[in-house]
């Protein structure tokens, strides 16, 4: 996976690119997302150690609310080949 970072005064932009079958974590400390665009792709994201997950899907599931999993440990899983635009909170 790789991501482009840009800051603004107040947030910050960010784009993720990747393929399919990856797994990624964050740290709580590193995780300040709002919002996420799925561009391209699929997959899923949950709360370390959580059943509850969020679907990203580039159809159905393109704009979400994150806020929820602001500053706790993240894992991400893609179903499919992604571009992701996230919105940072600083």
């Amino acid at each position: 996976m790789m991501r482009y970072l840009k800051k603004c005064e107040e947030f910050s932009i960010c784009s993720e690119v990747g393929e399919s079958d990856l797994l990624f974590t964050e740290l709580s400390e590193d995780r300040s997302t709002l919002y996420q665009i799925v561009v391209k792709g699929s997959g899923k994201i949950a709360k370390v150690f959580d059943s509850k997950f969020t679907k990203l899907d580039e159809t159905t599931d393109n704009f979400v609310d994150l806020k929820q999993y602001k500053g706790y440990h993240t894992i991400f899983q893609s179903y499919k080949p992604f571009l992701h635009r996230e919105f940072h909170q600083h």
